[in-house]
């Protein structure tokens, strides 16, 4: 699997926008949108793009563990994650 940072996706974006915005605008924009979805589903709102697929935070469930030294059982929060569910579109692509 190939991976992408921002400074790749920076540049894909000057390219497919015709040299309109330099790269530095084009970091900021991709830091920028960046935060605003970490926002957002930090405030449970869910996130749509059409055509590539959903972002909503998963919220964790508390469980009951124990230490097997102890045998002592205590309650342990598990930490909200974040959710991406594909489009049909997208799957199509990927096969």
């Amino acid at each position: 699997m190939n991976k992408i940072n921002t400074g790749e996706l920076s540049a894909l974006l000057v390219a497919k926008m015709n040299d309109q915005v330099n790269t530095k605008q084009a970091e900021d924009f991709i830091k920028a949108s960046a935060k605003i979805m970490a926002s957002a589903l930090k405030a449970d709102r869910r996130i749509e793009f059409r055509g590539f697929g959903s972002f909503k935070l998963c919220k964790g469930k508390l469980r009951t563990v124990r230490n097997p030294k102890t045998s002592e059982t205590f309650t342990k929060v598990v930490r909200d994650r974040p959710w991406f569910k594909p489009s049909p579109l997208t799957t199509l692509i990927s096969e």
